[in-house]
């Protein structure tokens, strides 16, 4: 697999000028204030009342967002779709996406009309826990393509669903059936909202924000395409993003099966499951089948400990610790092998009583040869229609989002997931925390930042093959670690010098003696923001928690990390278990979810408040944040954009005059079907407008067409494994021109590291992972565009645009020509004289390739009959190679021999076939 290597760039921590982008705050978020800081220069700005507004409506307005519960998220409409105030999920994602997308100045300002919102739905799983999927899940995105590399892409995204409590209030949630409330709560009747699901969500929102008002302070663009998303049914099992990041490692059949099997024996279950979709065989024969029930692997294999004869029923094993009675077995290998069923299971070795097979061998059997029982299978919900042989590929369905090509790779993932009781803010707004009223002194809360490792780990073992794809990704996992850090770094030093490096502690209460009346009830500060918090409470560390979204990325070798603030009661110290609220002397120690309010009825926005903050709201009232929350939710949206800015990651570039064209296609991976649905709406004018643009598609088999649909649908004459080299050019009325290209892998899905691809297994073409087309082809397809654009209008909106550009053409077959001349001689070599003899011959050399090559074969000795001259002969050729077509090109070939004056030479000719070769790496 071809890596991308980033360097890291170190940016030094500067604290910029304050210039405004907007007029002001926007209106709705809070009591008045002066105008905010919207973008500098240098860095981003994250919008706290923008931030902690879409927090607070969220939770106020969609409770207990139930994963796939909430009627088809496909039509909002249907009667099946519950009250926002009984499970808001189906409403929240429309929320998002029209936040998400807002050009006025107080959501995404004009860089939001490059802005596209899109749902990806899938069909789901089975009855997991307390959470039901009656319907399809959604891995909603908001796009923005990169201009000069949008072929590489940067992910933000936090899950958006909770899950119901079993309190009675939620009972018909947990069904997806109504539950009998009268209107919205302020709270949540469900688990996984304001802390766990909205402050990720919603931060993801105001970083996308923050580098929109960036870029278009600067005057420039992102350089690489920029994603947020929704990772959905989190909850449930990371299920959400496992599906955004899927992709599999096929396995392979263990032994042959003919037409009409419906149990098939693997290599490795891989992760199948019942209810999974798999194909059989990728090499243009699959068929695509449902598992009913998933068995097991093969299992360890053993050999035969005695020899066995055809005819016998029991055949002695070296180990019978890996058979099991009801089971296929396979003895012996190749020609020789035969498949049974075990009867019974009895002890090992030659003497042993070895194990009893339902039928009689066929043939005889050394001992020593391997014997293997081949596992319960996979069985089928209906029967194959085709014999495959042993060795053919299976593999599941590809669901992921993420293409299998060159273009389309995702540098660098950052999840938000459970954030607000984090670094700066302080246990309920003070030091006096429930282990150390009287002492007081107690810290802030810790922040997680969960990382891609940098050495193997439980949640990443060394035998792993996540491990070896971060193995293999390695120089940019250690640059990404350190741009996360030199963020984290430069976040802490640009906000400490805003907030003059302190933190109030607004919770009042000052118990630091005997009694109930504060030493001291006014607002205290305290230190903050310094390097030395951040190696204590912000430190980057290697995922060790491996229970966040992140985790599904990560796994295939992506950049990545998590944030979580507060999330157990876990004792260890490096993942913020110090934060355990009760004196060491206590026997009895609650968890700490328990009070810090994710996972239960509690988690809602004062409570969040409280936690942060020791109040449960700001001074402004209920719609504004306590400082605790908003300064713990600003801090990691701000070092978040920091190194998204990174010109590694997302990067900016001075805005361009030309169009933004991009593309991407339904399904993104089509591995069982070649017809394909591309999507070009994400394309833009300069002016962030898709009003007059026209779309010319490339589909890398010969056939092209011109549309003015940002959808198109085309269908592979072939059912051949392929990747196509699709391009797309758009123009619009002011002949504003853009180009992409995507290579797009059909019909199969490409191995992902570790594993070996086979043989059979196309290779993906050589072209920039940006989605750039050099020169010639922009040239190429624009000429092409301009013919079929102008057979549009008079009512047709899509025509196929396979023209030539000219009335008078002709082709030019592939020709590798090379003639030589007459054979070349030495004439007669003199005997006991030191002497170097020179010889010459020509060659014609006609090439209709992009490049050619001479060579020859190695000159060796001339030889007469046994006898071999001790000097090597010699042989120039000039020239040897052009890097362009060439007809009728001469080739001097020159040879020369030594013999020296002790040389023995025998009576008669010398000689010695040549073998030249003319050769090109371009076609």
């Amino acid at each position: 697999m071809r890596r991308l290597v980033l360097v890291l760039a170190v940016i030094a921590a500067a604290i910029p000028v304050a210039v405004s982008t907007a007029s002001g705050a926007p209106d709705g978020h809070g009591a008045p204030h002066a105008k905010a800081l919207l973008a500098t220069a240098e860095h981003p700005v994250i919008d706290n009342d923008f931030l902690y507004h879409e927090e607070w409506f969220s939770q106020s307005q969609f409770v207990s967002r139930v994963a796939g519960a909430d009627g088809s998220p496909v039509d909002p409409a249907n009667s099946n779709n519950l009250p926002p105030n009984y499970n808001g999920a189906n409403e929240f994602y429309g929320w998002w996406k029209s936040e998400s997308t807002n050009t006025d100045d107080s959501h995404m300002g004009p860089m939001g009309k490059f802005l596209t919102a899109k749902d990806h739905f899938s069909a789901c799983c089975s009855s997991s826990g307390n959470q039901t999927y009656p319907y399809q899940l959604d891995n909603a995105t908001v796009t923005i393509p990169g201009q000069s590399c949008p072929g590489q892409v940067v992910l933000i995204a936090g899950h958006n669903d909770s899950t119901p409590t079993s309190t009675s209030v939620a009972n018909g949630a947990q069904t997806g059936t109504a539950t009998p409330m009268s209107g919205i709560r302020g709270g949540n009747w469900g688990n996984g909202s304001p802390y766990d699901a909205d402050t990720g969500i919603t931060m993801g929102m105001a970083e996308l924000q923050g580098l929109m008002r960036w870029y278009q302070l600067n005057g420039t663009y992102p350089k690489r395409t920029i994603k947020t998303g929704l990772f959905d049914a989190e909850e449930t099992g990371l299920v959400g993003s496992g599906e955004y990041s899927q992709t599999d490692t096929p396995t392979t059949l263990a032994v042959p099966v003919p037409a009409g099997a419906t149990t098939i024996n693997v290599a490795s279950a891989n992760g199948i499951g019942a209810g999974s979709d798999i194909v059989v065989d990728q090499a243009g024969n699959h068929e695509v089948k449902t598992i009913k029930t998933a068995g097991t692997a093969v299992r360890t294999a053993t050999t035969l400990s005695a020899a066995a004869a055809a005819g016998d029923t029991n055949i002695k094993v070296a180990s019978v610790s890996n058979m099991v009675a009801g089971e296929r077995i396979s003895v012996d290998t190749g020609a020789n092998q035969e498949l049974g069923t075990i009867k019974t299971v009895g002890t090992s070795g030659a003497t042993g009583t070895g194990v009893t097979l339902a039928g009689a061998l066929t043939g005889a059997h050394a001992s020593g040869v391997a014997a293997q029982d081949l596992g319960s299978g996979l069985t089928l919900t209906s029967p194959l229609a085709k014999a495959y042989p042993s060795g053919t590929t299976v593999t599941r369905t590809a669901l992921g989002l993420i293409p299998d090509g060159p273009q389309g790779q995702y540098v660098m993932v950052a999840n938000m997931d459970q954030n607000g009781m984090e670094y700066p803010a302080y246990h309920w707004g003070t030091q006096h925390y429930l282990n150390n009223i009287v002492g007081g002194g107690v810290g802030p809360w810790y922040t997680n930042i969960n990382a891609s490792p940098l050495a193997a780990n439980n949640i990443y073992p060394a035998t792993s093959a996540a491990w070896a794809r971060i193995q293999a990704n390695m120089p940019a996992e250690v640059a990404f670690r350190g741009a996360i850090a030199d963020s984290v770094s430069q976040a802490f030093q640009v906000l400490g010098q805003k907030y003059n490096f302190s933190m109030p502690l607004e919770n009042p209460l000052r118990l630091d003696q005997v009694g109930s009346t504060p030493v001291d009830p006014t607002t205290q500060t305290v230190p903050a923001y310094s390097p030395e918090d951040q190696q204590k409470y912000s430190p980057v560390l290697d995922d060790g928690l491996g229970r966040t979204d992140q985790v599904s990325f990560i796994n295939r070798g992506i950049p990545g990390y998590g944030i979580v603030g507060a999330y157990d009661s876990s004792s260890s110290q490096a993942v913020g278990g110090n934060e355990n609220p009760y004196p060491a002397s206590y026997t009895s120690k609650p968890g700490l979810s328990a009070f810090a309010g994710q996972d239960t009825i509690d988690d809602y926005i004062q409570h969040l408040n409280y936690f942060a903050s020791g109040t449960t709201h700001g001074p402004g009232g209920v719609q504004t944040p306590s400082e605790g929350l908003k300064r713990a939710l600003e801090l990691p949206a701000t070092w978040t954009d920091y190194l998204i800015q990174r010109d590694q990651y997302a990067g900016a570039v001075p805005k361009g005059n030309g169009n933004v064209s991009y593309f991407e296609t339904d399904p993104a991976k089509p591995t069982t079907t070649n017809t394909v649905t591309f999507d070009a709406s994400f394309s833009r004018t300069p002016d962030g407008s898709t009003s007059g643009l026209k779309y010319f598609w490339d589909f890398g088999d010969g056939h092209t067409a011109a549309t003015a649909n940002q959808k198109v649908t085309h269908t592979y004459a072939s059912t051949a494994p392929h990747y196509y080299d699709v391009k797309l050019y758009t123009l619009d009325g002011g002949g504003h021109e853009g180009y992409y290209r995507q290579a797009l892998p059909v019909e199969f899905q490409p191995t992902l590291s570790p594993a070996t691809p086979p043989a059979s297994e196309p290779t993906p073409p050589a072209t920039d992972p940006c989605g750039s087309l050099t020169a010639t082809e922009q040239s190429s397809i624009a000429g092409l565009a301009k013919i079929g654009f102008g057979q549009l209008g008079g009512g047709a909106s899509e025509v196929d645009g396979t023209y030539t550009s000219g009335d008078v053409g002709g082709t030019v077959p592939a020709t590798l020509s090379l003639t030589l001349g007459a054979p070349a001689s030495f004439g007669a070599f003199t005997p006991g004289v030191d002497k170097t003899y020179s010889a010459s011959t020509t060659a014609n050399v006609i090439s209709t390739a992009g490049d050619a090559t001479l060579s020859v074969s190695d000159p060796g000795h001339l030889a007469n009959g046994a006898f071999s001259l001790p000097d090597p002969l010699q042989v120039t050729v000039n020239p040897s190679s052009w890097s362009a077509p060439v007809s009728n090109g001469g080739v001097a070939i020159g040879f020369s021999q030594h013999i020296g004056a002790a040389d023995a030479l025998r009576t008669g000719s010398y000689s010695r076939t040549l073998t030249f070769t003319l050769s090109t790496t371009t076609p």
